[in-house]
């Protein structure tokens, strides 16, 4: 047995001996048994090398259909291309031209989303419920939207059961996983209809059509993203930190409930991110050689997370970064303990027979948003570097960064 643990028990119990509340305090927190798993790479490490190879070679094709022998990708441009299915970048890697060109305005529509997501003003709850209680006819003709719909909050509040899904406080705030902004008024759903081809590569979801069918009914209507199975509820901390990239939630799948046959019980990871590198990272250029050797990748940079120390850090050092970093954090009432990152959170949602407009058969999932920790270091850097030269459309009635709730 460690020798802290040993002489800390001990004395903890002595000291309380006389005050059972923190002493139960002590035994919740060593009965607490969270699942814990490792979070699995978005890009399998068998297929990375052939991955780099194939960007590789879409670089050199781009370098020459623009006549531009040093062109270089930049940071976001290469994390949006190595997330790509292996067979789509070999596919574009070995064919003509024309394929080179379509990928080229892919990548700068997925640069265009970011932007999108990003550049955003971010209404607090107290504006958002104005938007529903309020007088309508008091708002300009900008902020006058669909409201949020109460029944589909209050089903998300019930199956939560009034308690924040991390920390079990009491009276959270319900967010949406999907950005509700991204469809609360005409001009922005017509701005996310544009881009639905490519939301499921932007959220780090499987490109599969299960998923496209389950995020285009999040663009139906005006407010069609206020659904049950696009809701979580979260403590207004942890809603606020979530908006910031401090911490995600990865998919791990969904199966029937046994208890409640018209459920489905979703599984999600709690992750802690990565503090982002510096501002201004993705727009800087690749060195695709440096990305051979794990040393030299993006990633080796990234040696801090939010919520914890650094595995790199001895606790007894003086980090600054690792005193920062772990004061991000919370901890769950009743096991009086913080998250254990990576733990597995189990949430039951509607199963998709029972929806309105449900996904087909077979889908049961709610698009969770899941991201390389160095794609979420990138994209926080509010990146807008071009594969061309083209002149920047200007993005209007910009709503939340992906993941943020709008609420």
């Amino acid at each position: 047995m460690d020798n802290n643990i040993a002489t800390a028990v001990p004395a903890y119990l002595t000291h309380y001996a006389n005050e059972p509340k923190p002493r139960e305090n002590l035994i919740d927190f060593v009965k607490a048994r969270p699942e814990v798993q490792d979070v699995a790479s978005l890009t399998p490490v068998a297929e990375y090398e052939m991955r780099l190879d194939a960007i590789m070679e879409i670089r050199r094709k781009h370098s020459e259909s623009m006549g531009e022998p040093d062109f270089k990708l930049s940071v976001l441009q290469f994390y949006y291309l190595i997330r790509l299915l292996l067979s789509d970048l070999q596919r574009v890697a070995a064919q003509d031209d024309i394929s080179a060109i379509l990928l080229r305005h892919q990548l700068n529509d997925l640069i265009n989303l970011t932007d999108y997501s990003n550049n955003t003003k971010v209404l607090q709850p107290s504006r958002l419920s104005q938007l529903t209680s309020g007088s309508r006819a008091s708002l300009s003709q900008s902020e006058r939207s669909k409201g949020r719909d109460d029944v589909e909050k209050d089903k998300c509040l019930g199956l939560d059961n009034n308690m924040c899904v991390v920390t079990g406080q009491p009276h959270p705030h319900v967010c949406h996983i999907v950005p509700f902004a991204w469809n609360k008024k005409a001009s922005n759903k017509d701005t996310t209809t544009r881009f639905l081809p490519l939301m499921d590569l932007y959220l780090g979801l499987p490109r599969e059509d299960a998923t496209r069918e389950a995020l285009g009914l999040l663009t139906l209507d005006l407010g069609s993203s206020d659904r049950v199975w696009n809701m979580i509820c979260l403590n207004p901390a942890l809603y606020d930190w979530w908006r910031r990239g401090y911490f995600a939630f990865k998919y791990l799948g969904a199966a029937p409930s046994a208890n409640a046959p018209e459920t489905s019980l979703i599984k999600l990871q709690f992750v802690w991110m990565p503090r982002y590198i510096r501002q201004g990272t993705a727009k800087q250029p690749v060195n695709l050689d440096q990305q051979k050797e794990p040393t030299t990748r993006i990633e080796a940079a990234l040696t801090h997370r939010h919520g914890e120390q650094s595995r790199l850090c001895s606790a007894e050092l003086d980090c600054a970064t690792c005193t920062q970093a772990k004061g991000v954090n919370t901890h769950h009432v009743l096991a009086h303990r913080p998250p254990r990152a990576p733990e597995n959170i189990s949430r039951p949602r509607p199963s998709p027979k029972k929806e309105a407009k449900p996904p087909r058969s077979g889908s049961s999932k709610i698009p969770i948003r899941t991201v390389a920790p160095t794609t979420q270091a990138a994209k926080k850097a509010a990146g807008r570097s071009r594969v061309t030269a083209q002149p920047r459309q200007k993005s209007e009635n910009i709503p939340p960064r992906a993941g943020s709730s709008g609420a």
